[in-house]
């Protein structure tokens, strides 16, 4: 990967990391520049009800095969975790998606933002 794709990368993980901190939902970067592959996420959200690790893209086109794969290497090396893929296509507002059997534990943690605020 090169350094302008690296950069577009992180700019679009911080972005959403912006955009869900500003709905109450924190979580911290992971810095994997040398874990690629490893099934280390972009970012994490963990609080008492569980954990979601977020898979990153902002994109032009889907790539939904590679994009799958990533998760499922994440979903092996984080066992019990949430796997999430967070992406925003040029011009279009962020959406995530993931597993439908993660989704009870992803409403849990969610959940957990909203009684705090």
């Amino acid at each position: 990967m090169g350094k302008p794709s690296r950069d577009k990368g992180q700019r679009g993980e911080r972005e959403f990391q912006a955009t869900i901190q500003a709905m109450g939902i924190n979580s911290r970067r992971l810095y994997t520049a040398q874990a690629v592959g490893l099934g280390v996420p972009d970012l994490i959200t963990e609080n008492q009800a569980g954990s979601i690790s977020w898979e990153v893209k902002r994109t032009k086109l889907l790539r939904w095969s590679e994009w799958q794969k990533q998760l499922e290497e994440q979903r092996r090396a984080m066992p019990g975790t949430v796997t999430r893929l967070a992406f925003k296509l040029d011009r279009m507002p962020w959406m995530t998606v993931g597993y439908l059997e993660d989704d009870p534990l992803y409403a849990r943690v969610l959940r957990m933002y909203q009684s705090e605020g």
